[in-house]
């Protein structure tokens, strides 16, 4: 069975922007859509082998969505703070012309693989976060869009491009 699929919901409820000083809790409006494209493909063998039945089954499926038309000034829902610990930034969003709920933080060189990584780290013989270590203050200009993948240093930027603002998102 092959199934593709494209959907686009329109008019979410999202909070509207207001100051903070209006006293109450800002209101739900219609706004923003979201366009859903997808494909679907399950396979599957139904056998026998003298009374005993059997089947095997395989599936898989790619699915994108972009968002779009969010009524804000910056065009983004931005996640909520104090989320993984007191005082913590936003690290979610959706935006206009990205994913839904894409996570958002800071550049770094990786992640650490083992204890022995962290104790280098903890003596400055290796430098996994270069750009926290540079810079004398963090701001939104050093946070970017966080891809996924298998591999922790996959995405590691390139020594150039520590300090520098993002290119992805605006």
């Amino acid at each position: 069975m092959l199934i593709f699929n494209m959907k686009k919901t329109k008019d979410w409820l999202v909070q509207a922007p207001i100051l903070a000083t209006a006293g109450a809790g800002a209101p739900y409006i219609n706004g923003g859509d979201v366009k859903n494209t997808g494909i679907e493909l399950a396979l599957t063998w139904n056998d026998h082998i003298g009374k005993f039945n059997y089947n095997v089954g395989v599936n898989g499926a790619y699915n994108k969505n972009e968002v779009g038309n969010i009524p804000t000034e910056d065009g983004i829902i931005h996640g909520s703070i104090n989320m993984l610990y007191d005082n913590s930034e936003e690290f979610y969003r959706a935006q206009n012309g990205y994913a839904i709920g894409y996570f958002w933080g800071y550049k770094t060189d990786g992640l650490f693989q083992n204890e022995q990584e962290i104790a280098d780290w903890k003596t400055a013989k290796t430098e996994y976060f270069k750009q926290l270590r540079t810079v004398s203050a963090l701001t939104d200009a050093h946070r970017m869009l966080m891809p996924v993948c298998s591999s922790a240093r996959a995405t590691a930027p390139s020594s150039s491009a520590l300090g520098a603002p993002s290119a992805v998102p605006p």
